[in-house]
């Protein structure tokens, strides 16, 4: 689902994050943790926003949905793939030039 900035009611991710309810121990869900669930996701399922200006914003069905998916891919986690760091890279065009 798409998030329609002209239609659906924006949250920012503070306000996002006070609709979660608090861990165990008591402690608030950090504006912090949606931030990462946006940008890397958790267990392979991300956080969707829309970004308008400079501001990012959420909405309560898009809170839904991940809430729902990321319940669906159970406690297993998705294996994640390192990306190659520039130097491993550089490395391995020398072995194919050396035709290794």
């Amino acid at each position: 689902m798409s998030i329609d900035p002209l239609s659906d009611e924006l949250l920012t991710l503070p306000q996002a994050a006070a609709l979660f309810p608090r861990r165990r121990g008591g402690s608030k869900v950090c504006t912090s943790t949606l931030w990462r669930w946006y940008t890397r996701g958790s267990r392979g399922v991300r956080l969707e926003v829309a970004r308008v200006g400079g501001s990012v914003y959420t909405t309560r069905d898009a809170i839904r949905d991940f809430i729902a998916a990321r319940s669906l891919t159970g406690g297993a986690p998705v294996p994640q793939v390192p990306a190659p760091s520039t130097r491993s890279k550089r490395a391995m065009c020398k072995l194919e030039k050396l035709g290794m």
